[in-house]
């Protein structure tokens, strides 16, 4: 007879040749990939799986997104535990995941029992257990079980109905904001009737219906990033930043009008107490501080644990004796809403979540709302202090959009949300002489799907970009004056990271049908002729990250990726790949080696990532071997992307504030001092295209039309 493994942890039972799932005596109804997926972690119980083990393992020859572990790895401890995300499988930061509680393995023909370590396998019948429980149920009387039957039916409907009050919200969109003009903060009053919200240049108060608008002044030079109400319902707390010094900083604001005062240096995303007499706050991403009302008086109360930051904006429980706040790891989707005790210091897990976080709130009574997104943006209700404990209930969905803010009336019955939809566009700018500044910026593409610029042509008046129109990634060109954009290459697969050889001849691009590129994606090198159309392939290999750059001059550079290194080689646009140049250490899988060729073909220049992302690495092709030299860029945080300016006598930079809240578009000149072109709220990329003859600039920046809705209470 032949034995049946089953798999045992806690109260759950695996049976590995029907492949379902028991918790105790009742299937847990979760679907075959997701059973294929616990099977898998548990057989390799103790050890860390990546996520490339996991797509091979699961999804071998089939084509999934990258996402597709982390979605199914979410399900997975949802249907395992919904309050305790890593209770059996927790998250290796950068490695994989690990199924980490205890496993025993029963044969099902002798009820072996056998631990899943290495440590002998020791013998257990079940079968007085199963006995006992066959006497239990036939001593069990039919009355009693009816009797026990209708409570539990009752007890049901009992609880479905208090946690159906959570849902029952009706949603309406307040504001219509276009692209152009998005609200950027938004906060309802304690008692529901007013709301504040905010434009980058502008701070307004209304009633609830957002219709009736009124005026105040905003702090000279901050863009208000939070926004929210003391409890006396007279005053507001604006949390910003300086443009000017690039500082956070905390402001308040009496609805009633008059200056704004400046309360906190140094400080984001703050919350006043429930009495309002002191307010929370963080500081260096990994700090919580609280200070009294007027700023006084800061003490540091917490600090996250290494790798780990505070994202999201802290507040007081509705006591005002413990800190809510949630602690979220970097690089990875680990999010956990806490809660501290000011002065015990105990700390009470409340939620955690391996989907996106985008910020969540306390109401009364104690329920705390969340605003998260996996396949769309979603607001979620978590009671706290429920007697029958159960899934979080949705309040809203909205596909395609991000929840930026939440905001609750005291009582939770009026929420609003600020909901952003994202259209990643190309934009233009008229260049000074001496390229330290930009002026008539305007959106090149009107059409809401993803861009990225590439280029330009040779007449310093068409914009060369690839984007996301119908499904995949085609290539275009539009003329700075022009609506219409021209389609170059068009066909079912995915291109990227087009390049014009210097005499126009050749379009060069990069060809994948992985939509969304992996470190080692096989990736195809193409070329197209101008005259005829003609396509042809240069080589396939397995380097997501290989880029090719053509100077203005009969130079082309093709750099590819291999062990911790980026290495340069001669390209002719006929015969390919030629000699090697230099080479440079290299992160994988960290960050693009992002670097430009000079307009004359001499230089290479290269953001520093391997060793300090403030320095911008020079390499001099003119000698052999290749010389290296370093400039520092000078009170600037992260350097992110590369170009050189028209004359090559400078570069195009973007970089981040150390909050990583701003993205600065940057001239740098070549002793290393910046000014700042541009800057955008939570923008990512940012890079920038001289046009040949440096009148233009070409641009990537996020467009996010956001607006306000209104969740009410039935």
């Amino acid at each position: 007879m032949s034995k049946k493994l089953i798999y045992c942890f806690d109260e759950y039972c695996l049976d590995t040749q029907t492949r379902v799932l028991y918790r105790g005596d009742e299937l847990v109804p979760i679907e075959p990939k997701l059973v294929d997926m616990l099977l898998y972690l548990i057989e390799r119980h103790g050890s860390i799986i990546s996520k490339d083990e996991l797509l091979q393992g699961l999804w071998s020859g089939v084509i999934v997104e990258d996402s597709a572990v982390r979605r199914s790895i979410s399900l997975l401890r949802r249907g395992l535990d919904a309050t305790n995300a890593e209770r059996y499988i927790e998250t290796a930061p950068r490695q994989g995941y690990r199924f980490c509680s205890p496993v025993t393995i029963r044969s099902d023909a002798h009820d072996d029992v056998e631990s899943a370590s290495d440590a002998p396998a020791t013998v257990a019948s079940s079968a007085p257990v199963l006995t006992a429980r066959r006497r239990l149920v036939s001593a069990v009387n039919p009355f009693f079980v009816l009797m026990i039957m209708s409570i539990s039916v009752v007890a049901v409907w009992l609880i479905v109905q208090w946690y159906s009050r959570a849902s029952d919200f009706a949603a309406k969109q307040l504001t219509t904001n276009s692209a152009e003009l998005p609200i950027i903060a938004a906060a309802i009053s304690p008692d529901g009737h007013m709301i504040a919200f905010a434009e980058e240049d502008h701070l307004f108060i209304s009633n609830a219906n957002a219709v009736d608008r009124h005026p105040l002044p905003l702090p000279k030079d901050v863009i208000p990033s939070y926004i929210v109400w003391f409890t006396d319902g007279a005053h507001l707390l604006i949390s910003g930043i300086d443009s000017k010094t690039h500082e956070s900083q905390v402001w308040s604001q009496s609805v009633f009008g008059g200056q704004p005062d400046l309360l906190i240096h140094d400080a984001r995303m703050a919350a006043p107490s429930p009495n309002g007499g002191k307010i929370v706050f963080v500081r260096n991403e990994n700090q919580l501080w609280m200070v009294d009302r007027n700023g006084m008086n800061a003490i540091k109360i917490a600090s996250a644990p290494d790798k780990e930051v505070y994202g999201l904006h802290p507040q007081f429980s509705n006591d005002g004796q413990s800190i809510i706040y949630c602690r979220a790891g970097r690089g990875d989707y680990r999010f956990s809403i806490e809660s501290k005790n000011i002065v015990s210091g105990v700390i009470t897990v409340l939620y955690t979540s391996s989907d996106s976080i985008f910020d969540f709130v306390l109401t009364n009574p104690d329920r705390l709302l969340v605003a998260k997104r996996e396949h769309e943006a979603e607001i979620i209700s978590v009671e706290l202090n429920a007697r029958w404990p159960g899934r979080p209930k949705k309040l809203g969905a909205w596909p395609g959009f991000t929840t930026l803010t939440i905001s609750a009336s005291s009582n939770g019955r009026d929420v609003i949300v600020l909901n952003a939809k994202s259209i990643s566009g190309i934009f233009t700018a008229d260049v000074s002489e001496d390229g330290n500044d930009i002026a008539n910026v305007r959106r090149l593409t009107l059409n809401e799907s993803p861009h990225r610029p590439a280029g330009w042509l040779n007449d310093s008046k068409t914009v060369l970009f690839y984007a996301d129109r119908e499904g995949h990634y085609d290539i275009f060109k539009q003329g700075i004056d022009e609506v219409n954009a021209q389609t170059m290459v068009h066909d079912e697969h995915d291109k990227y990271f087009p390049v014009m050889s210097a005499d126009q001849r050749f379009l060069f691009y990069f060809v994948s049908d992985d939509h969304v590129l992996r470190l080692h994606s096989p990736v195809t090198m193409m070329r197209v002729s101008m005259d005829d159309g003609t396509k042809s392939v240069i080589d396939t290999q397995p380097d997501s990250y290989r880029l090719l750059r053509c100077a203005r001059q009969d130079r082309c550079v093709l750099a590819e990726h291999a062990q911790g290194q980026t290495l340069f080689y001669a390209f002719d646009p006929v015969h390919g790949k030629g000699k090697a140049l230099s080479r440079i250490k290299w992160v994988p899988g960290m960050t693009f080696c992002d670097w430009d060729i000079s307009p004359d073909g001499n230089f290479i220049a290269f953001i520093d990532t391997a060793n300090d992302p403030n320095v911008i690495g020079v390499i001099d092709l003119r000698v052999s071997p290749a010389t290296v030299a370093r400039l520092h860029v000078h009170g600037q945080d992260p350097l992110r992307t590369i170009s050189w300016d028209a004359q090559g006598a400078g570069y195009y930079v973007s970089a981040y504030n150390s909050e990583g809240d701003i993205l600065r578009y940057l001239h740098i000149s070549s002793k290393g001092d910046a000014h700042v072109l541009h800057q955008e709220l939570n923008a990512v990329d940012g890079r920038m295209y001289a046009s040949p003859d440096g009148r233009h600039l070409a641009f990537h920046k996020p467009v996010a039309a956001s607006n306000i809705w209104l969740l009410h209470a039935q």
